[in-house]
């Protein structure tokens, strides 16, 4: 009998203690799955987090910095609980920068995820496009002087820390109809894709590539207008990445970005002609313009004006006169912020002579620095008046005026692609035309077309946009580190 109870005793503390050891696994199984997940709450707070500061970083580099050099190069800044860092494919670390002009060899930062293609390549820094002739694949590009200012655009110099992108051109001709949905270039490689390519000023939605061809593309995107592209178009993506951290999380997400400054637009335009000492003519500046200037060019045969030019009771400031050896004579003024309304414009003339004058304005102009480029002026003696202008900033627009001495039965007529104002004919003929916008910025052709060969000049001026602008963003992905 006590031999029974003692084993029933020890099998009850053997059922006890194994009762015991079963709770004290299931507590630290409990504590355990509380643990993870709490560590799991907490990747997941810091990982949500961290998404926030990427997007808070594009938001603050795109407000702070000035398009395109949006890289903080390397640098941290700190943002709410993490921090963030925005890279660009690549930036140049050259001590001094990159000279404006000559054959140039220089370093850059290049991003994990950048690429370029093998020389010759294309590279656009700020407005310019290179030509690189060498690239070690990792931090140094050679650019020989022909390759400076490439694509139509100038040569000009670049800071340290100015953002390199890849850059490419077509090699066919690109029409205008929605079904055109193949984009033959010379290279796709760093183009993030799927993602917005920049033909002139089209945005292209591009799903796929395929060799040296971007496919599958969506035309007119983000309510761009779809144009024709002849060969050699420049085609860009302006791509940045901003990488946020809280804790132990990281989120990236890249953007692709572009500029929108206000364009510049056509005003007004009105003309008159006289034998006289004083030419007036009424102008008017539409009451909704903003950032507006007036130009006005004037034409005679050697006469030069008298005193300013005033449009009502404002004084006009000359650009510039040219002449053509005592058989042709031009001006070009201009006045910053014009009244609205109609005002009369008066040119007084030390005699009196016949003078032909032409009045345009312009509204989304720079009003701090209105003058893009020039003046430049030329001269000849033939049917075919013309002269080169290289424009500085992208959409900058030109403005010309053109003297020829003639007859009335000499005629004078814009190239295609100006829009032309005035034309008089003269023994003091005259013409005023403009183009515009001209992206990216490069060297512009202004010409006309005599009815007979005359002794002419013709002047010209660049336009800057309007300093304010806006940065779009065209897409963005996101990346999980």
């Amino acid at each position: 009998m006590l031999n029974n109870l003692a084993n029933q005793g020890g099998v009850s503390l053997i059922a006890a203690i194994f009762i015991i050891v079963i709770l004290a696994f299931m507590g630290v199984m409990l504590l355990s799955m509380v643990t993870t997940s709490s560590l799991s709450s907490v990747n997941d707070l810091q990982s949500t987090k961290a998404l926030y500061v990427a997007e808070g970083g594009v938001e603050y580099i795109l407000g702070v910095n000035t398009f395109p050099n949006y890289s903080t190069n390397g640098a941290t800044t700190n943002l709410g609980a993490g921090n963030f860092k925005i890279d660009t494919p690549a930036t140049v670390t050259t001590a001094g920068g990159i000279p404006a002009s000559g054959a140039s060899t220089f370093t850059v930062n290049k991003s994990s995820w950048a690429g370029f293609p093998a020389p010759p390549g294309n590279i656009v820094i700020d407005s310019e496009i290179m030509t690189y002739s060498a690239w070690n694949g990792t931090n140094q590009f050679t650019v020989n002087a022909a390759g400076r200012g490439a694509g139509g655009t100038t040569a000009a110099a670049h800071a340290f820390g100015a953002a390199v992108y890849p850059a490419t051109t077509t090699t066919a001709a690109v029409n205008n109809l929605p079904g055109t949905t193949t984009i033959p270039v010379s290279s796709t490689i760093g183009f993030v894709i799927p993602g917005v390519i920049q033909i002139n000023n089209e945005f292209i939605w591009c799903e796929n590539t395929s060799g040296n061809n971007f496919t599958n593309c969506i035309r007119a995107y983000k309510g761009s207008t779809i144009a024709n592209h002849v060969i050699n178009s420049n085609v860009f993506q302006y791509m940045l990445r901003s990488t946020g951290s809280v804790g132990n999380a990281g989120r990236a997400i890249q953007t692709g970005v572009t500029m929108n400054q206000p364009s510049i637009a056509f005003d007004q335009s009105f003309n008159n002609t006289v034998h006289a000492n004083i030419l007036t003519w009424n102008h008017t500046v539409s009451a909704t313009a903003t950032n507006s200037i007036l130009f006005v060019g004037v034409s005679t045969a050697t006469t030069t004006v008298s005193g300013p030019i005033t449009y009502g009771t404002q004084n006009m400031s000359l650009v510039g006169a040219a002449n053509n050896t005592g058989n042709s004579h031009v001006e070009i003024w201009r006045l910053i912020a014009p009244a609205t309304g109609t005002h009369l414009i008066t040119v007084n003339l030390p005699a009196s002579v016949r003078v032909d004058g032409g009045s345009v304005s312009f509204t989304g102009v720079n009003q701090t620095t209105p003058i893009d480029a020039g003046p430049v002026s030329a001269t000849g003696n033939n049917n075919a008046p013309s002269l080169s202008i290289n424009t500085i900033t992208n959409s900058a627009w030109v403005f010309d005026t053109l003297t020829f001495p003639g007859s009335g039965a000499v005629t004078a007529t814009a190239a295609v692609g100006q829009t032309q104002m005035w034309s008089i004919s003269h023994s003091a003929g005259g013409g005023g035309s403009y183009q515009g916008p001209i992206s990216p910025a490069g060297s512009v052709t202004m010409s006309w077309t005599l009815s007979n060969n005359e002794q002419w000049v013709i002047e010209a001026v660049a336009l800057r946009p309007a300093v304010s602008q806006s940065i779009s963003q065209l897409f963005w992905n996101e990346i999980v580190n």
